[in-house]
């Protein structure tokens, strides 16, 4: 592989060009021919010469791949036109990642609009509640893994000092 990279770099661009559609057309037919393998593999399992198990059973077992990419394959296998239905896989998968990309962008940007509103309240509410705040909120168990990291002594003592130096430019009391 590192030697085919270091013959790329003193070949025109036009010819890695077409190395790469090779390439890419090779990794088609591989998929194309690893779903035909899964296919043929599936009907002598259940013709018995596996013995008395079922191929749901016996897939998992003995191909190292999840049970989605084999459905996958099989769906692959038994179209039509198995090209056309690897790009229509391809394209669905493709679109549910940019829905789950969508849907994680909009929550970190709630997350982002709630911390701003919490930080907003925090500057301007009175010692006392702050620190209530604080203690219910460290008695809570997070449900979120992202949100378990505590807050660090140092970020507490500096939002404290923060709030105390506001409270008593006020002359409000803690």
């Amino acid at each position: 592989m590192n030697n085919e990279l270091e013959a790329a770099n003193a070949e025109p661009l036009s010819v890695v060009a077409g190395k790469i559609a090779h390439h890419a057309k090779k990794s088609e037919e591989y998929v194309i021919s690893a779903a035909m393998l899964i296919r043929e593999a599936r009907r002598r399992v259940e013709a018995g010469e596996a013995g008395d198990v079922k191929w749901y059973e016996w897939a998992p077992k003995n191909i190292e791949l999840s049970m989605s990419r084999l459905r996958e394959l099989q769906r692959i296998a038994d179209a039509d036109d198995p090209e056309k239905e690897l790009e229509r896989l391809r394209r669905l998968n493709q679109k549910r990642v940019e829905k789950h990309r969508e849907t994680k962008a909009a929550q970190r940007k709630a997350l982002e609009e709630d911390r701003e509103r919490l930080i907003a309240w925090a500057k301007s509410a009175p010692l006392a509640e702050v620190r209530r705040m604080l203690d219910t909120i460290g008695d809570q168990p997070s449900r979120e893994p992202s949100a378990r990291r505590s807050v660090t002594p140092a970020a507490l003592i500096g939002l404290t000092q923060a709030i105390e130096r506001r409270d008593s430019r006020l002359g409000l009391g803690s």
